[in-house]
């Protein structure tokens, strides 16, 4: 699967890109600043968050440097300028999904259960409202950022298996055509 992968990722046209998400989104320096907030504010923690979802999913211990590598991709998600590199790196994570085999169902339950995880993780480390207001409503909008970057890329690369796989069937077609 990976192979017949890579080379449809490598001719996957591209979705938004970091300008257009930005002005969509109305992303500005105030939502990269507040996300840098949720970074520092879970960065302790998250290496655990991260270990025990991927152990729910896998049903027993996964390799540290799978934890490793979902930390780091939090890190860069909430850390970093949101720019093309940054959704380059999202959309990477849609390539990685996609080469996994992973389900949408599967994909859209765990975001949905990791956001759960993080709120609930601000929840029981501050008890300043305007803190709380601010972390869950700048990581909402990036999850509904990251989902549609995700999710459009996802479509993109269904569409190009699915071209692919006609293709045989094409080339029959057109043999037989050119037969008659």
């Amino acid at each position: 699967m990976g192979e017949d992968f890579a080379g449809t990722a490598e001719t996957a046209p591209e979705g938004r890109d970091a300008a257009q998400l930005r002005a969509v989104y109305g992303m500005d320096p105030g939502f990269e600043r507040e996300l840098a907030e949720a970074w520092r504010f879970i960065e302790p923690h998250i290496a655990g968050v991260a270990r025990e979802l991927l152990e729910r999913r896998a049903g027993g211990a996964v390799p540290a440097a799978l934890v490793e590598s979902r930390v780091d991709y939090a890190r860069a998600k909430l850390s970093r300028p949101i720019d093309q590199a940054w959704v380059d790196r999202v959309a990477a994570e849609a390539d990685r999904i996609a080469e996994d085999g992973l389900e949408f169902s599967t994909v859209a339950a765990s975001m949905l259960v990791a956001q759960m995880h993080i709120h609930a993780l601000f929840f029981a480390l501050s008890s300043d409202p305007g803190q709380l207001e601010r972390l869950t409503r700048a990581t909402q909008k990036l999850a509904v950022i990251e989902f549609e970057i995700i999710a459009s890329r996802l479509r993109q690369i269904a569409r190009l298996r699915a071209q692919a796989a006609r293709r045989p069937e094409l080339a029959e077609v057109r043999a037989e055509l050119t037969e008659s």
